[in-house]
């Protein structure tokens, strides 16, 4: 056990992961944590969209080039790895397919 500041706190050993026993000192740990991350995850998560981009040769032409309906389930999938906690705002704010 450790005291800072008055505040007592315990760490354990969790996997080789130092956690505090004070919740809210607890990381936050995200399941994605770069833009390549979460577009490896939707290209998994929808391959049809994989398939059709790939067939009209946009994969690597950027967001603008895809169709339509691929970046509206992007958008979707972003905004629900947020809400479930898989990434942090800052990285749904700025990743792009």
């Amino acid at each position: 056990m450790t005291s800072q500041k008055g505040k007592a706190y315990m760490l354990f050993i969790h996997e080789g992961f130092p956690f505090a026993s004070n919740l809210n000192q607890l990381p936050t740990m995200y399941t994605y944590t770069s833009q390549g991350h979460v577009r490896d995850a939707f290209w998994d998560a929808f391959p049809h969209h994989w398939e059709n981009e790939k067939k009209r040769k946009s994969i690597t032409k950027g967001h603008n080039a895809k169709t339509a309906e691929c970046r509206q389930d992007f958008v979707d999938f972003i905004d629900q790895l947020e809400r479930n906690g898989e990434i942090s705002e800052a990285l749904a704010q700025r990743v792009t397919l």
